[in-house]
């Protein structure tokens, strides 16, 4: 089989003929299915220049994602 008809993935013992998916191909899809399935994904977006003191504060507070989950938990139960 000619090199042009092949499509390297990474290393070279996993060459394999194009449209052929591998094995890694169906765990991604399975992971992004998952995903789709069981997550959602909540983002907004900060202004560097009239939210710099919020920035500021979130970047002490890290992990980010469970200071503010743990906000919003506490604002619920009261």
């Amino acid at each position: 089989m000619h090199s042009t008809n092949l499509k390297n993935r990474g290393h070279t013992a996993t060459l394999e003929p194009k449209g052929t998916p591998m094995a890694k191909d169906k765990y991604q899809a399975n992971k992004e299915r998952w995903k789709k399935e069981n997550m959602k994904l909540i983002a907004f977006r900060l202004t560097k220049s009239t939210d710099a003191d919020l920035i500021q504060w979130l970047e002490e507070h890290k992990p980010i994602q469970a200071y503010l989950k743990g906000l919003i938990r506490k604002d619920m139960e009261s």
